[in-house]
């Protein structure tokens, strides 16, 4: 009998020890950041995402490391695509490229940016809905011929997206494009005289270069 008890023991512990660590396994999204001035304490503490930052060259101490600092340039464009070509082959299942806040006043909803990060193919994480056409459109088109090689002609007719750049987006959706596209997309922002600008256009044709229809449907429930 004692023999019994031994046993039933184990099994217990076995189970106790499974339950840990199903709740401790972290998400397979990692989450990308582009950092500047913002306080990062959030990501720091949350325990659900792995995290990768990448700085601006100037941007404030932070309590997480930087995987990588770039030229403060391109906005947070040049951030996502660091990190696209420096894992390209070897990208997580999914990507949530996010701003280093947890909250901003293009967050259209409630709660922490955390709680709407889910796998998807494509997900926009703002619910700031926008018009291309009211919104730069100046800047959309100035620099739409550095994308145009790989996702065609800028549309002609009224886009619509989730502005402010914050979206998950899955390893099957980026690998879409050759590698080749991302490294002369950071290599153009990188050293343009005009890369503010040219990270407004990234903003506003995030959807479409990941897959989407050019005029996206609202699909967070914002």
């Amino acid at each position: 009998m004692q023999w019994w008890w031994f046993i039933l023991l184990c099994f217990v512990a076995f189970l106790v020890l499974v339950s840990r660590r199903r709740r401790s396994k972290k998400s397979d999204i990692v989450i990308v950041t582009s950092h500047w001035q913002e306080d990062l304490t959030w990501l720091q503490k949350q325990k659900t995402f792995n995290v990768v930052l990448i700085d601006h060259e100037g941007a404030a101490p932070s309590v997480i490391e930087p995987t990588a600092v770039i030229p403060n340039k391109g906005r947070e464009a040049a951030s996502y695509l660091k990190y696209i070509v420096d894992t390209y082959d070897r990208l997580p299942e999914y990507v949530a490229f996010i701003h280093g806040h947890e909250h901003a006043w293009h967050h259209m909803f409630q709660g922490s940016l955390l709680d709407r990060i889910k796998k998807a193919e494509y997900l926009p994480l703002n619910g700031y809905w926008t018009d291309t056409d009211t919104q730069h459109p100046e800047k959309i088109e100035k620099h739409w011929n550095v994308i145009e090689p790989w996702v065609g002609p800028r549309p002609t007719f009224n886009g619509y997206t989730d502005g402010g750049a914050q979206f998950v987006v899955s390893r099957r959706r980026i690998q879409k494009h050759p590698k080749e596209a991302y490294e002369h997309w950071y290599n153009t922002i990188v050293t343009s005289d005009d890369s503010y600008n040219m990270g407004v256009m990234f903003e506003f044709a995030w959807h479409y270069i990941m897959g989407e229809p050019w005029y996206l449907k609202t699909t967070n429930g914002v």
